[in-house]
């Protein structure tokens, strides 16, 4: 029943069949009977599988209850990573069975759950091109796999179809058609795992295949030469070659480098120019200051007034907040300057070291707007980067119903004292991919890190303070235009006592936008701002000189007018957006003007 068996001591070749347990038809076609099942056979060298205890073979042909209850037991025996299946076809009871010499994993069709039973298992499920997969989790003994095998359904038929032959229960192997496998290891330039990436074989139909949570994915392929294609949102795409045998699994290893993007955010201007109202409350003349990193996190001069335009601004009503004017009777559209009034580039001031807390917001919609990890990418070159005498205290924040992190609001992931520490942090950063989940408590947070920095006597003394605090959203804690502000005003005054200077960077058009500027603005810092996670890399390079005021920036004037009289008036903030042309590439700014 079983074939050739692994027993303790025996060494078999490492191959790859398909066989079928049933007569084909006439001929070399894929048609035959209702009760033709395919089985993938897989026998490996005896360095590469751990000799275990020998199973029985089964054939489960009973309920989809029963049918479960084997696939449970056997995915509860299996050792790490996944085993994935796919086939585009059902025969009889099964779409596909898995036979390896110590007993047969039976892969079901996921039509055949019903009620309860798929209840709590479809994230084992998945559908790829039209085919059913079935999933197992890979743990300890009986059975020892190493990695995760993905055959492509094009790739079995094809084994399937070709070679003629039938092949009983034993699997023996005649007639079959043996392939290699290709173990594709795809990672960060950090060596994090980069999951979800698509691993395509070249030149073939063949479906491309997902990497798991630790970056793998093995692929099926005729031995020889094999040109792969691993791709993924917010990286450069890589194309590898290997030489696959039958004789081993082939490790693939690939290193995929991270898209850039330029970037920017604003500061308060440092000039004496505050914003001026017409007389009859239909215009602003305001000044801001902007800094534009390019991909390469380096700043980015030589732009001209003609590079800077600002946005008009039109209510959107279904936002509840408002989207112009802030503190206003009612919130109201205007049109903003085609070009910059006025320009001047402020040179950067000289570099000195800081002690620099960092906030990096793990709330459940991180797992959204950040799904590949860019924030924590992005860390890593932060923290890799340091100029002498900088020193890092890194913590995480999120709390309330659906929090990951270990201590709410705020777990501290330690203190980086130069950059040959930051590779000793790389695990701890890692860990966070799998802990986003909950609310956003901003304020509260700041306010736990300004003590830390502030209180820690292991921190260089008389070195200044600064803080980073990274989001997607708001605090989910303040109610109300008037509550948030104070609750905000509190942080501040906190901050500017203890002279801590805060530098915001906000994720997504869902960030509030005052808010963040506000807390940057008012305390000496920047707001700094990415539309997508490609910009995060630049803009965390660049605070190592931007904590000092170290980059130059543009002191811009703009003029807004909002089209008839008594708009605008003080105590009012203004939300805004410059557009600026970074070399033909669009860079946005979002930031507030308050209104004396």
């Amino acid at each position: 029943m079983h074939g050739d068996h692994c027993a303790a001591k025996a060494r078999h070749r490492a191959s790859l069949r398909l066989a079928t347990a049933a007569k084909r038809a006439p001929g070399n076609s894929c048609t035959a009977s209702a009760k033709r099942w395919n089985r993938f056979e897989l026998t490996f060298a005896a360095d590469d599988l751990i000799p275990v205890e020998r199973q029985s073979t089964q054939r489960i042909e009973a309920s989809a209850r029963a049918q479960l209850a084997v696939l449970d037991q056997i995915s509860n025996g299996i050792q790490r990573d996944a085993l994935q299946l796919q086939h585009c076809q059902s025969y009889g009871s099964f779409s596909s069975v898995l036979r390896d010499g110590n007993g047969v994993l039976y892969i079901l069709n996921p039509s055949m759950l019903t009620g309860s039973l798929a209840a709590g298992r479809r994230d084992r499920w998945a559908e790829i091109g039209g085919c059913s997969m079935r999933e197992l989790h890979l743990k300890q003994s009986p059975l020892r796999w190493h990695g995760v095998v993905a055959l492509a359904a094009a790739a079995a038929l094809a084994v399937g179809c070709g070679g003629g032959g039938g092949g009983g229960d034993s699997g023996g192997g005649q007639g079959g058609v043996q392939i290699g496998v290709a173990r594709v290891v795809v990672v960060d330039a950090y060596g994090a795992p980069v999951s979800g990436a698509a691993v395509t074989l070249n030149a073939t139909s063949s479906p491309a295949f997902a990497t798991n949570a630790e970056g793998v994915a093995l692929v099926a392929a005729p031995p020889g030469a094999a040109s792969l294609s691993i791709s993924v949102p917010s990286f450069i795409p890589a194309v590898v070659q290997a030489t696959l045998s039958t004789e081993t699994v082939t490790s693939v290893p690939v290193i995929l480098q991270r898209v850039t993007a330029p970037a920017g955010g604003s500061l308060a201007t440092r000039s004496d120019f505050r914003p001026v109202r017409s007389s009859d409350g239909r215009r602003l003349d305001f000044e801001v200051e902007l800094v534009v990193v390019g991909a390469d996190a380096q700043a980015v001069t030589g732009l001209t007034a003609a590079d800077f335009r600002l946005l008009d601004c039109q209510p959107d009503a279904a936002t509840p907040a408002a989207d112009c004017l802030r503190n206003a009777p009612a919130d109201h559209a205007y049109v903003g300057s085609a070009a910059a009034a006025g320009i001047q580039l402020v040179p950067g001031q000289a570099v000195l070291p800081h002690t620099v807390g960092l906030l990096i917001d793990q709330s459940g919609s991180i797992a959204n707007s950040d799904r590949l990890n860019a924030r924590l990418f992005s860390t890593k070159t932060m923290i890799s980067n340091l100029a002498p005498g900088d020193q890092v205290v890194m913590g995480a924040f999120a709390d309330g119903n659906g929090a990951r992190l270990p201590q709410q609001p705020m777990t501290m992931l330690g203190t980086v004292v130069n950059k040959a520490a930051a590779p000793l942090f790389f695990t701890r950063l890692d860990v966070l991919a799998g802990q986003s989940g909950g609310q956003t408590p901003l304020h509260a947070s700041i306010d736990a890190m300004r003590v830390q920095i502030v209180g820690d006597a292991s921190l260089t003394p008389g070195q200044p303070r600064a803080m980073v605090v990274f989001t997607d959203g708001v605090d989910s804690y303040c109610i109300g235009g008037t509550n948030c502000a104070q609750r905000r005003q509190q942080v501040i005054d906190a901050a500017r006592a203890n002279a801590v200077r805060l530098f915001t960077i906000g994720l997504s058009g869902d960030i509030d936008v005052e808010a963040l500027s506000h807390l940057a603005t008012a305390s000496g810092g920047a707001m700094l701002y990415a539309d997508s996670v490609e910009q995060l890399i630049p803009l965390y390079g660049s605070l190592g000189r931007l904590m000092s005021l170290g980059l130059p920036t543009y002191r811009l004037r703009f003029s807004i007018d909002a089209g008839q009289g008594g708009v605008f008036a003080a105590g009012q903030t203004v939300l805004a957006r410059a557009r600026v042309n970074v070399l033909g590439k669009t860079v946005n700014i979002p930031f507030a003007v308050g209104i004396p």
